[in-house]
C-alpha cells in the first residue's frame, strides 16, 4: 500500500498523488519517493509554474519507471488479455497478395 502523501505537500501535489494512486493500482511503499517527485513536477505543471521540455521529459521518464505510460502498458499484456485472444490469431497470419517474382531495379 502506498499510503498517504508526505506531510507538508501543497494541495496541487495531493491532487496529483491521489490521481496517481487511483490510476496506478500497483503502487506500493517502495514507490513513495518516486511518486513524491512525480507530484512535485506534476503540481508545477498543473499550476502553470513549470512546463519546460526538460520537466515534461523528466515527468514522463518517472511515470515510465512506474509503468504508467501508454507505451509501458502496451509492452505487457495481462494474463486475462492473453486468454481472450484466439489461437487462430497466432497461427494463421493474414496473407497479403505478393508477386511471385518481385521486380528488381533495372528490370524493364
Amino acid at each position: 500500500m502506498i499510503g498517504t502523501p508526505y506531510k507538508g505537500v501543497i494541495a496541487a501535489q495531493v491532487t496529483v498523488w491521489k490521481e496517481c494512486v487511483s490510476n496506478i493500482p500497483w503502487l506500493n511503499a517502495a514507490h513513495r519517493l518516486l511518486l513524491r517527485q512525480i507530484c512535485i513536477l506534476g503540481a508545477r505543471m498543473e499550476t502553470g509554474q513549470d512546463a519546460s521540455v526538460s520537466s515534461t521529459h523528466a515527468l514522463s521518464a518517472m511515470l515510465s519507471k512506474l509503468g504508467a505510460t501508454p507505451t509501458d502498458e502496451s509492452k505487457s499484456a495481462a494474463p486475462s488479455e492473453m486468454k481472450t485472444r484466439t489461437k487462430r490469431s497466432f497461427v494463421e497470419p493474414q496473407c497479403r497478395s505478393l508477386p511471385l517474382h518481385p521486380s528488381t531495379p533495372g528490370d524493364g
